[in-house]
Formats: structure tokens, C-alpha cells, sequence
């Protein structure tokens, strides 16, 4: 038998297949790729991704390769990472609590699509200067997420306008930045934390260059009162 074709058809069965839903694949919105923080900052990694569906973000450290989040999970076993995520948002920022020198390098945000894709932000690490009477502390909320507050287990927010904003505690450190004094003497560094009534920090870390002063530790001549 022939075949035969009706234009009238063929015009109405091409505009059909025009309007077919295109199927949109993940990608990457255009954010920073290079974060600074200070020592005992915290960091804030950005990755923000389009037309997720139903695939899921990971974060990986490129030095060890090293799963850190995956989701709104945790893999790792260090508690100063996390990820946060605002409930249908297209943000999956990488937060790092209490930042050392050793955080920093190259980590990357991957999504498991098909090809797979991913993004690289460097983290550089800067000395905070603690015993600099004029510096203050740092505000480590993300300014990109100011009507969030964040919940510490899940990683998930919570609306902050029924919750009083607090102003971030301010840090100086008393007397003159350079001190010098005979080996063997005692050196007292006295840190005023300013902050709001009844909302004192649960942590205060001091430091010694880039290593954290160990609160018990035994030895090593150095008390914190």
C-alpha cells in the first residue's frame, strides 16, 4: 500500500511536538568562586543550583577527597561543617565553623546528574588579628540568608521575623598590640567580648598564631580564667 500524508496533519502533529516540555537539566548559578575568611570565622562556600528535580548536591574537599555533606546530611565526622539550605531555595552553601589554616584549598559542589557537573571554590585562610586592640569581632552570619536562622541539626531554617535579631558580640583585646616582657615573666591578655544582655557566647577560643590554645591541657605554662 502507499502512504500518503495529509499537510494538514503533518502542520498540526509538528506544532504538537513543538510544544512538548523541554526537560531542564541541573545547572550552576554564577557565584563566587574565591571566599577569604579569618581564623576562627566562620566560612560561608556558595553554590547555588538550578532545575535540581531530583538529584542531590554534594559538597567534597579536592585535598583528600573527602565527602563532607551530602544533602542536608553531614559525612563528615568533624561538626564545623554543614550545609545550609533554605527550604525551596536553590542555595547549598558550605558553612565552616571555627575556620583553621588547615580548612583552606579548593572544595567542590557537585550534583549527580547525568553527566555529572560540579564547581570549585577556593577557600583562602587569613591570620585574624588578635592582639590588634582596633580589631573587632566579625559578624558569621550570611548576609545572603538575612531573614533565616538556621537550625544546627538539619541544616534547615527557620523564619526570623518572629525571632528578635541579636547584634553580633564585638571582640577587643586590652592594652598595646606589642608587648615585651623577660623570659620567664608572666603575660596576662585580657579579651573584652561585648554583646547583648543574657546572650553571652557559649565559646570564646584563643589562639596562639594559627593554634588553638587547648583550654585543659596540662602543660605548656598557659591558663585561661
Amino acid at each position: 500500500g502507499a502512504v500518503t500524508f495529509d499537510p494538514k496533519k503533518l502542520e498540526s502533529s509538528s506544532q504538537l511536538w513543538s510544544g512538548y516540555p523541554h526537560i531542564l537539566t541541573p545547572s550552576f548559578q554564577d557565584t563566587a568562586h574565591n571566599i577569604t575568611a579569618l581564623v576562627g570565622d566562620s566560612a560561608f562556600l556558595p553554590c547555588t543550583v538550578s532545575h535540581l528535580g531530583d538529584r542531590s548536591v554534594t559538597w567534597m574537599r579536592k585535598r583528600d577527597l573527602h565527602i563532607l555533606t551530602a544533602d542536608v546530611y553531614t559525612y563528615s565526622a568533624d561538626e564545623r561543617f554543614r550545609v545550609l539550605h533554605p527550604e525551596n531555595s536553590d542555595d547549598w552553601t558550605l558553612h565552616i565553623k571555627f575556620t583553621t589554616e588547615r580548612d583552606a584549598g579548593v572544595y567542590e559542589c557537585q550534583v549527580n546528574s547525568d553527566p555529572k557537573i560540579s564547581r570549585k571554590v577556593t577557600l583562602t585562610i587569613k591570620d585574624s588579628q588578635l592582639d590588634d586592640p582596633l580589631h573587632y569581632g566579625i559578624a558569621t552570619t550570611d548576609t545572603r540568608f538575612p531573614d533565616y536562622i538556621f537550625d544546627d541539626e538539619k541544616g534547615t531554617e527557620k523564619s526570623r521575623k518572629k525571632t528578635k535579631k541579636k547584634k553580633v558580640p564585638t571582640v577587643m583585646i586590652e592594652g598595646q598590640s606589642e608587648r615585651h616582657i623577660q623570659r620567664g615573666s608572666v603575660l596576662s591578655v585580657t579579651c573584652v567580648v561585648h554583646h547583648q544582655p543574657h546572650s553571652a557566647p557559649d565559646h570564646i577560643l584563643w589562639y596562639h598564631g594559627s593554634t588553638n590554645i587547648d583550654y585543659d591541657a596540662s602543660r605548656g605554662g598557659i591558663s585561661i580564667q
